[in-house]
């Protein structure tokens, strides 16, 4: 396969295609270095004479034991810092005597180090650089734990490191199984586990042993396997974190939270959260709150001491059907001039909603809804929610996006001319599947380090996460998964004369291993088709790797979409119907409502309305006092 993997036709004996843009897939060459140059120069000019809004950013920092560790906002970069030292990693650990960290490539490659340091009377010095490893990283028994990595992206082996003994790093295990990958996680009673996954099952070895793998670790050290049951949780409900040691349950679902705090004969519900729920194992008596209603605050066990949150001024919605979606309002709800509708649906991954309005606030100020919508594959509901948007099940989850960008667009009065999806890296794969597919469903694409040429990469195995991710986009050995992706595949849909009707601005970096720079740039070429470009837009970075997002860049596009949309013929006309414009496909000429239909739409959207007021209502945190918190989100990794 390595000998005609950048060929135009891809022949694997029971289907074969062509793709002519298939010499980019190699990277190289003038050719490769002129299209990024002519790309970025086209982007920079588009951004001319544009006023570019300003975020107002803050501080997300939080206390460990001494250190400050600062979050990246678009990152999981985090920076650890101790008087005059300062460290930028992944993941670290530490005790009394040593810090640890995955520190990742300088270049922005998603390749990673151990760097060890010595604590010394507040002193930190740098003992030793193990190479080669992965993103994690654990202290036990005063010896350094790590993952092996003998390929960009695949983490294989459990190894660890003695101070005491400098020049000998032992290996624990090695898997030869292509298909999963190693993890680390602390436990919150101390203990660490090695977990291997293919995105289906997961394995729990304890450390230091590693002797055995087991589907669920022990009860006590509050990590949490798929499918864990506890007594007062209902069926509806998906257990995401627990503490014993602290006394909370968080459960999720359909994309709302629930805090539980753990009495001595019952579980008691003391909270309902649209957003997101995190804190360290290590300090379990701090959670951290994230919800699109209120600004970020933390709730102080063992007395239960809430931090005041203040209420966000945009007004927020949810609807349950046709799939989870939360809404955010500008604050004239009555001139409102487009909508952003977001989404992610894979890996099982939860949506993170709670960072909804710091992410976009100049959408919200410029006077756009900007929503997010819970997509089958994501972590936001059940196991079963979660398979249902892998493999051969993905294109159920597109169709019912779809139908979900149709009912919000119906509820707000929104036509394909004010409508933008976004969407980055599979979150790309969903939003653009789901507009190749559909002509005319939205006008606008952003999209982030996009996975959008998933044919020609599950069929290349010698492509870093090709392999690794069989079990959630499918095999080459497999013909009924092939042609299943090639019915949804967003390359393979594209008509030769491109969509010229779609307005894209798209950004990937020449240093993500990920999704390689050659998709989006690919993806492109192909909708822009004969066109000149000024509709398509891509910004391709350099150092950055897969999280090419910044405050800036983030800045820039909201500055190009609403330019886009001032532009656009439907809002120009001030026409709020879904009638035809040059931007529309014909599908929107017969789109006028019988007088029966309207009233039919009506009841839908009051009951809509009526399900998200009543939950707005009820779902309020309750005020228990506390100082003030500051402004802005904390994010810890479980």
């Amino acid at each position: 396969m390595a000998s005609d993997a950048y060929e135009e036709i891809r022949n694997l004996g029971y289907i074969a295609w062509k793709n002519n843009l298939s010499w980019m897939e190699k990277q190289l060459g003038s050719k490769w270095d002129k299209l990024i140059d002519d790309e970025n120069r086209r982007f920079k000019d588009a951004l001319n004479k544009l006023s570019i809004p300003r975020f107002k950013t803050s501080s997300s920092d939080y206390q460990l034991n001494g250190w400050k560790i600062s979050s990246e906002a678009f990152s999981p970069e985090q920076q650890w810092s101790r008087g005059f030292f300062k460290c930028e990693c992944w993941d670290a650990d530490f005790n009394e005597t040593i810090f640890v960290a995955a520190v990742q490539d300088s270049h922005g490659f998603e390749r990673f180090s151990v760097e060890v340091y010595k604590i010394s009377n507040n002193t930190v010095t740098h003992l030793k650089t193990i190479k080669d490893t992965g993103p994690s990283v654990a202290i036990l028994h005063s010896s350094v734990w790590f993952l092996g990595s003998d390929a960009d992206l695949r983490y294989n082996s459990v190894k660890s490191w003695d101070p005491n003994d400098v020049d000998t790093i032992k290996t624990h295990f090695v898997s030869d199984n292509l298909t999963e990958n190693l993890d680390l996680k602390r436990g919150e009673d101390g203990s660490v586990y090695a977990v291997k996954s293919d995105f289906v099952n997961k394995q729990y070895s304890l450390l230091p042993s590693i002797n055995t793998w087991s589907a669920q670790p022990h009860l006590q050290s509050g990590i949490v396997p798929d499918n864990l049951r506890l007594p007062g949780i209902t069926e509806n409900e998906t257990i995401e974190s627990l503490s014993f040691k602290a006394g909370w349950i968080v459960t999720r679902s359909r994309g709302i939270r629930t805090l539980y705090r753990i009495e001595k004969d019952k579980i008691k519900p003391i909270i309902w959260i649209w957003g997101d729920v995190s804190y360290d194992s290590r300090d379990p008596y701090s959670i951290d709150i994230s919800d699109i209603r209120y600004s970020s605050y933390t709730i102080h066990i063992p007395k239960w001491i809430l931090t005041n949150p203040k209420p966000h001024q945009y007004p927020c919605s949810y609807h349950e059907h046709p799939l989870p979606a939360f809404v955010v309002h500008p604050k004239d709800i009555l001139n409102v001039k487009g909508i952003l509708i977001t989404a992610y649906g894979a890996y099982g991954t939860p949506t993170q909603v709670g960072s909804l309005i710091s992410r976009w606030k100049p959408m919200l100020e410029k006077g756009w809804i900007v929503c997010s919508v819970m997509v089958p594959g994501s972590g936001d509901h059940s196991t079963k929610w979660i398979r249902a948007g892998q493999r051969l099940n993905r294109v159920e989850s597109i169709n019912a996006f779809k139908e979900s960008i149709e009912a919000l667009k119906e509820e707000y009065n929104m036509d394909a001319s004010r409508t933008v999806l976004y969407g980055r890296s599979a979150g790309g794969l969903l939003v653009s599947s789901v507009a190749i597919k559909n002509p005319g469903l939205v006008g606008a694409l952003y999209l982030e380090s996009p996975y959008v040429d998933v044919l020609r990469t599950i069929t290349n195995p010698i492509l870093p996460l090709t392999t690794l991710e069989t079990k959630e986009f499918g095999s080459i050995e497999s013909p009924v998964n092939v042609l299943a992706t090639g019915s949804w595949s967003p390359m393979e849909h594209i008509p030769v004369r491109g969509i010229p009707e779609l307005f894209v601005i798209a950004r990937t970096d020449t240093a993500d291993l990920e999704v390689l720079p050659y998709e989006p740039l690919k993806f492109i070429k192909r909708v822009r088709g004969l066109g000149k470009g000024n509709e398509k837009l891509i910004f391709i970075h350099q150092g950055r790797g897969h999280f090419t997002t910044n405050w800036k860049s983030r800045a820039e596009d909201i500055a190009l979409l609403d330019h886009w949309i001032e532009q656009s013929p439907g809002r120009v006309s001030k026409k709020n119907s879904a009638v035809r414009t040059k931007n529309h496909s014909i599908k929107y000429n017969n789109m006028a409502m019988t007088r029966r239909n309207r009233n039919r739409a009506s009841r839908k959207n009051r009951d809509r309305k009526n399900r998200a007021s009543r939950k707005n209502r009820n779902n309020m945190p309750p005020m228990m006092g506390g100082r003030k918190h500051r402004k802005g989100s904390r994010s810890r990794k479980h």
